[in-house]
């Protein structure tokens, strides 16, 4: 028996996680875990006397890597073979560049939230945003900022909360700078005409990452498109039922780190099979930007940039 595996006390496994609460961190499932355990070698979970998986803060960050590995398109046999320092490596050559001048703004950012100096990251973000087009300054510190976020709670030098309190702080500054653009959407809806297709915007089931709705949105909100919210963690049949009723111009699906492997791609085939014809399904996000290849029926929108692309071609310029 491998030493990892030899039997635990229930005391010294409180401060271990369980197969559950491993996989609401990686967004990998419990079965998953388990098959490559046995197929694979790895993870190497310790046991508790009662047979229960227990993981180690380590395992954990190692899972997580192997998670954002897995949704920038590599295998499981490739990525379950290195270790930690190597996931790094192959993950650093994945993620996409991002410009050089974001990185002073970044640090400080990333360090304000660090150390819980809200007003000071409330102040810094906001500027970050500036009056940049959308898709540039999203795509750039934003993206930089958020992928900084989950690398720190991945190395756990970030609790939960600190993601918490990120993510909510810029979901408020982004329904902050839509609400500054309604006069000029409501000035292109009028110059399109009212009967103008809407956005319908979810998350996959089980997603509850929604920051990235609000960026889309906002998108859509300078072309003068409107838009269906429906949030995060959406049933399918809801998303399906939604684009039966205002037959939208697309349906637009983030996918985040937090939900990876084959289910989401089970999940957005599934959504592309019983939308047909009705319109579009895009997905874009960390969780697709590098998959090699998308299921049947799905477009992939590597960037804002791409999405605001996709808009312009579709929604008739008022000049």
């Amino acid at each position: 028996m491998d030493a990892r595996q030899e039997p635990l006390t229930p005391e010294a496994g409180r401060d271990l996680l369980s197969v559950g609460e491993v996989a609401e961190r990686t967004g990998l499932s419990p079965d998953t875990l388990r098959v490559w355990e046995r197929r694979f070698g790895r993870p190497r979970p310790l046991r508790l006397p009662s047979g229960h998986r227990r993981y180690t803060a380590s395992e954990a960050r190692w899972l997580q890597r192997v998670a954002e590995a897995l949704a920038y398109g590599f295998r499981p046999k490739r990525v379950l073979a290195l270790e930690e320092t190597e996931l790094d490596a192959l993950l650093a050559s994945a993620m996409p560049s991002l410009p050089t001048t974001t990185d002073a703004a970044v640090s400080r950012w990333l360090e304000d939230l660090q150390a819980a100096r809200l007003d000071e990251l409330e102040a810094g973000l906001a500027e970050g945003l500036g009056d940049a087009p959308d898709h540039e300054v999203l795509d750039g510190p934003v993206t930089a900022f958020l992928h900084g976020v989950g690398r720190l709670w991945a190395d756990g030098e970030l609790a939960v909360h600190h993601e918490h309190l990120a993510t909510a702080l810029l979901d408020r500054l982004l329904r902050t700078r839509r609400l500054v653009s309604d006069v000029a959407s409501l000035r292109a809806r009028q110059a399109t005409g009212e009967g103008q297709a809407p956005v319908v915007l979810s998350t996959l089931p089980g997603d509850r990452h929604g920051v990235a709705l609000q960026m889309l949105a906002l998108c859509c909100d300078r072309r003068g498109v409107p838009v269906v919210e429906l949030g995060v963690d959406t049933p399918l049949e809801d998303i399906v039922t939604t684009a039966e009723a205002v037959r939208p111009m697309a349906v637009g699906v983030s996918v985040s780190l937090a939900v990876t492997g084959p289910h989401v791609d089970h999940a957005l085939g599934d959504l592309a099979g019983q939308l047909g014809s009705l319109c579009p399904l895009l997905a874009g996000g960390a969780g697709v930007t590098r998959r090699r290849r998308m299921p049947r029926g799905v477009g992939r929108l590597p960037s804002l940039r791409a999405f605001d692309g996709w808009l312009a071609v579709r929604v008739p310029s008022d000049g």
